[in-house]
């Protein structure tokens, strides 16, 4: 594979460049990188800032986080396992996932724990849904491994029989992490390394913050634009999200990566085997642009767009987000990585579609609007956060009660559930609100509660500068004092079931095992772009 930058034939420069900066400037993006890997020939370019408070530029080498682009890496080692029967004849695409890790998975039916297989894992049709909030919270004191997020696993809900409907879920890469490391015997980092990383040259792209920062390579800052200015977010180290979205790398190891896939070259894997990664297995629902069928295969995205099929799959990490679009018949790929939250896949997605529809020829005229499908889908967002209390309660009293049914003090303590963990809730600063931040678990965020009626509330639940609105309900035992929160944390769930969280007494969360029954009842579901992932 060859290299060139700045050449009088690149597709980064003139008419594009100058639209990389205005989509940043819209997006409120602080830089990017953009690589375009064209048949034997690579582009890479740097736009932007990467530190704010230092003025430094980007560059093709600046490293980035890759989100859930990270998916794919985990699906590659899968299938060499696959293929290596001498080694490994135990692991198969249908091999039931328990028979590998039985005492940690397990899940919340005896029949899906025992006939949910490596390929449902990593094409998500588990049938359980993210539960995005959940990851990592086990723990008050101290960080989870994956062994502790795949054990956790038993005590949420799933929301479909398995092998029906497509649900995003980052667990399950963690899982297919876990599987991996009990397999080969070895840290999930160091066999990215040893099978993909160094066969491909990859020498700049890491699996923990520690080795990049000892790399003394540059590592963008990540930021939140909030309020009319830019926030730092931190650095994300929480390593139990592996390999469902760990890495850190630039978009010049990145085009190493898509090449090899995009030729079947570079990797221990028979033609067959990169084959498989490609392979659609569950079925996406329908969106423009896109034409049916749309699909997942293995930690891959599969469409048609234009007319041609693509590949692709996007990464969203606090701070950060990264796009990955390739045509194969044309051995023709883009990446970009860029530096802000929720953001930089809108931006990214935008200019990665640029280059493509350039590829295939067509004309500015015919070309779908991406900048208006994001900008609604922001609209969509605001207007159900400020519709929220009637979405969640339709048929409120008029008048409505007056107040909570208890003096607010009363509902705030400790609640606690065996998955989603501990909620500290008190009383805010203006008296009249519940309050708790969550910083023990993968996806930090804060709550704050808000009185609709009696013992009913809504959530502001604010990640990196985003705010989204859940529902939430307190029980009451008959002496008048709170026993559990209702609270909707996976949306999929629908508006009325919740994960009960039960009250305990101070930090007496030994030994509890589960928080209230889940009870599925008949209920509206939420809109469809409340339902994707957060590290994506």
């Amino acid at each position: 594979m060859s290299t060139v930058k700045d050449s009088p034939e690149t597709p980064l420069d003139g008419d594009f460049e100058k639209n990389v900066h205005e989509t940043l400037e819209y997006w409120k993006i602080p830089g990017m990188a953009v690589a375009v890997v064209d048949g034997d020939t690579t582009w890479t370019q740097g736009y932007g800032t990467a530190d704010l408070a230092s003025s430094t530029d980007v560059e093709s080498n600046t490293l980035f986080y890759g989100g859930s682009t990270t998916k794919a890496f985990t699906a590659a080692i899968m299938a060499m396992l696959v293929e290596d029967n001498d080694k490994y004849p135990g692991v198969q695409w249908t091999t039931p996932v328990n028979e590998l890790i039985r005492e940690d998975f397990v899940l919340d039916n005896h029949w899906t724990t025992a006939n949910v297989t490596i390929e449902d894992i990593l094409s998500h049709r588990t049938g359980m849904p993210g539960h995005n909030f959940s990851l990592g919270a086990v723990y008050a004191d101290k960080q989870a491994t994956v062994q502790d997020v795949v054990r956790s696993l038993r005590f949420l809900p799933s929301t479909a029989p398995p092998r029906t409907t497509y649900q995003y879920n980052n667990a399950m890469y963690i899982v297919a992490s876990h599987l991996i490391q009990t397999v080969m015997g070895d840290d999930l980092g160091s066999i990215f390394q040893k099978h993909i990383w160094d066969p491909l040259g990859m020498s700049s792209t890491y699996f923990r913050l520690d080795d990049a920062l000892a790399s003394q390579k540059p590592l963008a800052k990540g930021y939140a634009f909030a309020e009319g200015k830019y926030e730092a977010v931190e650095w994300k180290n929480r390593p139990e999200i592996s390999g469902a979205g760990a890495i850190i790398s630039t978009v010049e190891d990145y085009a190493k990566w898509i090449y090899a896939l995009l030729n079947q070259s570079g990797l221990p894997l028979s033609s067959e085997g990169y084959g498989t990664l490609w392979t659609a297995r569950a079925l996406i629902p329908n969106s423009e642009p896109f034409l049916a069928p749309m699909a997942y295969a293995l930690g891959w995205d599969r469409y048609i767009y234009q007319g041609v099929e693509i590949i692709t799959h996007d990464g969203g990490i606090e701070g950060f987000g990264a796009e990955i679009v390739m045509i194969p018949a044309l051995k023709f790929g883009v990446i970009t990585m860029a530096n802000s939250t929720y953001s930089s896949n809108y931006g990214g997605t935008c200019l990665a579609y640029e280059l493509i529809d350039s590829k295939l020829g067509i004309a500015a005229g015919d070309r779908f609007d991406w900048k208006q499908k994001y900008v609604d889908i922001v609209d969509q967002m605001d207007a159900y956060n400020a519709d929220a209390v009637q979405i969640f309660y339709p048929d409120l009293p008029s008048p409505p009660l007056p107040g909570p049914t208890l003096a607010i003090e009363a509902y705030s303590g400790t609640y606690w559930h065996d998955a989603y963990g501990r909620l500290d809730l008190s009383i805010d600063g203006t008296g009249t609100k519940l309050h708790a931040d969550r910083t023990n678990c993968t996806n930090t965020c804060s709550l704050t509660f808000e009185n609709v009626t009696g013992n009913y509330f809504i959530i502001r639940l604010l990640v990196v500068g985003a705010e989204t609105v859940l529902p939430a309900e307190f029980s009451v035992d008959p002496d008048g004092k709170p026993r559990s929160v209702g609270i909707g944390w996976e949306p999929t769930m629908g508006i009325e079931k919740k994960i009960w969280m039960r009250k305990v007494d101070g930090d007496d969360t030994v030994g509890l095992h589960r928080a209230l029954p889940y009870k599925p009842s008949r209920t509206p579901q939420l809109p469809e772009f409340l339902t994707g992932h957060l590290f994506v």
